[in-house]
């Protein structure tokens, strides 16, 4: 799949940065992956670390290590013309007016449903969609996640309730799904399995989780426990209008890591690799 200049300028104009020339493009598609590149390009007008993926890979290719940074505005100098010396009248001492403060206006911010956990990524906070699943005894939270060499994949979290309608997040549970891991998830989710189970996450490698497809009298549901050693086991049922929701959340993820397919051939591959298994 090709880059155009075209295609690469938009993207660089949505994200507020300059624009690439023909020459400095194809400098570019040499010395950087293709698939990073072209995913970084879309998520930059919406995600920092890719906006800054980009100016610290882009503005060497072409010399300029600040053309791709916003440029501050020149400051006007004053000149100040010298007037003749005189000697000053004696006047009587009259304090100085005291400055008018103008009050400060309070900062808006929109709402947001993120999750109140955020994500960190090399020092940088970052954001990202996710979609929060409520049991009588249990939550859990499906959330987009970055891992470390740059793969996009899901964050799986469970939280105790500890009162109606409360779930204890601050000792929760929290999985970050592996890319050998991404397919069997996908293959039960869009019910080409019946269930997975993947153990050993987590420093202690003590963590885990299973999901589980159940027949029911009105259709299929999802069943996921997340575990964690000397941690309450969190088992929460999902139903499918739930399950519509995370499942859209992984092939998004998976479509990043995968840009030369569309979702029909994402899912097409999903359904494939679940026959072999």
């Amino acid at each position: 799949m090709q880059l155009s200049l075209s295609e690469t300028n938009t993207f660089l104009s949505l994200a507020g940065m300059d624009a690439l020339d023909q020459h400095s493009l194809d400098a570019a598609l040499q010395s950087l992956p293709l698939q990073r590149l072209m995913s970084a390009l879309r998520q930059a007008n919406k995600d920092i670390g890719a906006k800054r993926w980009l100016m610290n890979n882009l503005a060497p290719l072409v010399g300029n290590a600040n053309m791709l940074q916003e440029q501050p505005a020149p400051l006007k100098a004053t000149v100040h013309k010298e007037q003749p010396t005189r000697p000053a009248p004696v006047k009587a001492t009259v304090p100085p007016e005291k400055p008018v403060v103008q009050p400060q206006q309070p900062t808006q911010t929109k709402p947001t449903q993120q999750h109140p956990a955020t994500p960190k990524e090399h020092g940088q906070e970052r954001i990202y969609q996710g979609h929060k699943i409520y049991g009588a005894k249990a939550a859990l939270y499906f959330g987009c996640d970055v891992t470390r060499s740059g793969r996009h994949t899901l964050r799986l979290e469970g939280a105790i309730s500890t009162a109606p309608k409360q779930f204890n997040w601050d000792n929760k549970i929290a999985v970050q799904m592996t890319q050998a891991e991404l397919p069997m998830v996908a293959a039960v989710l869009f019910g080409f399995l019946k269930e997975c189970e993947f153990k050993n996450h987590g420093a202690s490698n003590n963590k885990g989780f299973k999901l589980q497809l159940q027949e029911k009298s009105n259709g299929k549901s999802l069943f996921v426990n997340v575990m964690e050693a000397k941690k309450p086991l969190v088992a929460v049922p999902v139903s499918p209008e739930d399950m519509f929701y995370v499942r859209n959340l992984l092939l998004g993820q998976m479509m990043l890591d995968n840009p030369l397919l569309d979702s029909a051939g994402l899912i097409n591959s999903i359904r494939s690799y679940a026959s072999m298994k």
